[in-house]
């Protein structure tokens, strides 16, 4: 069964979105041809005389890289088979250019030099590009010659061994940084939740680190402090404490207000019911949530007049009733403190443990000779980034003239620092080259992105 011909206005988008001279972005929707039109632009760039070599195409999953690769050296290959006429029909659908003897030797010799390309055509995962740049330059990229890259399942393998010997180090001791740390962690995360957030914090390690090292120790702690809104010398105790010690109505009264709540009854009673209950509890903690829930709806709401007690009741202990809608409009800003000051504080655990975790499984790569998914972006964007390897710039700048990208919105903003980086001598300076345009084509669609 033959495709339909494609409207003349598509065909046009095409054919400018593919045209060699011009940088484009494309976006449009599955299956609206978007990889057609990036296999159809790199032929178009060796139809127009760039070597294969000067090409490099980036895609996201190998299976796609494989895939794209294919479908050139099958076009091109199915060229060299053609007679003059089918040739020129063929040449007709990638190339709007008019056909000439020149144009058609030149078609059929495409698919030798694609072939006799060295180390084949650059279609290839951002990923297998980083490999490939650190193993030629390892002593710039301060990596270990020779590396290996951890697959899936020995990378979580040994961040699981990272992750257990900094546990087991925490616990074996609870009086120092660690162990108080781990305390804090388990109060109010499972073990599931807590290794899911270090192998998280593991995975964003390079955040962290600037994080650590643009605050440092104690300067961490006051960061964590004014994102929240709160002062450094409002820790979750002195929070707390303050709620206590400054009631309206202090503890010492609980269970005496609570029977007078009770006899009213209605909402009063329930009320007395919950404040007779915090009354009977010894943990601190405890006591005080059932306190709170007193003045507060359960979805942390301050309750309304109605809520503490009929107006039957209220007219009946007028004096007390006010006490209570007082002493609600005290907690209100403290409740917000003490959430913040509860947060601030597992931040700063869960940051011991990640940078703990972070430094031990950087460790465990180190003595393997290994690097992981994620180091090979990071150090290669290190690479590129370092002023003292500027050589290093210079020899892949010479050697790419055109990139393209496939499945742009799936490219996270790390290895858009490495396009970048790539590409940044491409329009200035020496790089821009009027008898050779350099050119960048991205082709994607947001609506399919997996990191939203």
């Amino acid at each position: 069964m033959s495709r339909p011909p494609l409207p003349e206005k598509t065909r046009r988008a095409q054919d400018t979105a593919s045209d060699p001279a011009v940088s484009a972005w494309v976006t449009a929707n599955a299956g609206a041809g978007k990889t057609t039109v990036l296999v159809r632009r790199a032929i178009r760039l060796m139809m127009a005389g760039v070597p294969p070599a000067r090409i490099l195409c980036l895609t996201y999953t190998k299976a796609a890289a494989a895939h794209m690769a294919n479908e050139v050296l099958r076009v091109l290959s199915d060229w060299v088979r053609l007679d003059d006429q089918a040739l020129d029909a063929k040449l007709a659908e990638v190339d709007p250019a008019p056909i000439s003897d020149l144009r058609r030797a030149r078609a059929r010799r495409l698919f030798t030099a694609a072939l006799e390309t060295p180390g084949g055509l650059k279609v290839q995962t951002i990923h297998a590009f980083c490999d490939r740049v650190l193993h030629q330059f390892p002593f710039e990229a301060r990596v270990p010659a020779g590396f290996e890259v951890l697959d899936e399942v020995s990378e979580k393998d040994l961040l699981a061994r990272a992750r257990l010997a900094v546990l087991l180090e925490a616990a074996f001791a609870p009086a120092g940084p660690l162990g108080q740390a781990l305390a804090r962690a388990v109060e109010v995360a499972s073990d599931q939740n807590l290794a899911q957030a270090l192998d998280a914090a593991v995975r964003e390690r390079r955040r962290l680190t600037r994080f650590l090292d643009r605050f440092g120790g104690a300067g961490a702690d006051h960061a964590l402090a004014a994102a929240l809104g709160i002062e450094t010398r409002e820790t979750l105790a002195a929070v707390e404490s303050k709620i206590i010690e400054k009631a309206l109505l202090p503890r010492s009264e609980w269970s005496n207000v609570a029977a007078t709540l009770a006899a009213l009854g209605g909402n009063a009673k329930r009320r007395g019911e919950t404040l007779a209950a915090a009354a009977l509890m010894s943990y601190l903690t405890a006591a005080l949530d059932e306190y709170l829930s007193v003045f507060f709806t359960n979805d942390g709401d301050p309750r309304e007049e109605a809520g503490f007690g009929g107006e039957n009741a209220r007219r009946l202990q007028p004096v007390l009733f006010a006490r209570m809608i007082a002493e609600r409009d005290r907690l209100i800003p403290l409740i917000d403190k003490r959430a913040a000051a509860a947060a601030r504080e597992r931040s700063a655990a869960l940051t011991a443990l990640a940078e703990a975790t972070v430094r031990r499984y950087q460790a465990m790569k180190t003595a393997r000779g290994v690097l992981d998914f994620g180091d090979l972006v990071a150090k290669t964007v290190d690479l590129l980034t370092d002023t003292a390897a500027a050589w290093v710039h210079y020899k892949l700048d010479s050697g790419v003239d055109h990139i393209l990208i496939d499945e742009a919105q799936d490219t996270s903003p790390e290895q858009w620092t490495l396009i970048e980086k790539l590409a940044e001598e491409f329009f200035a300076g020496r790089g821009a080259r009027e008898d050779r345009p350099r050119t960048i084509f991205a082709v994607g669609d947001e609506k399919q992105s997996i990191f939203s």
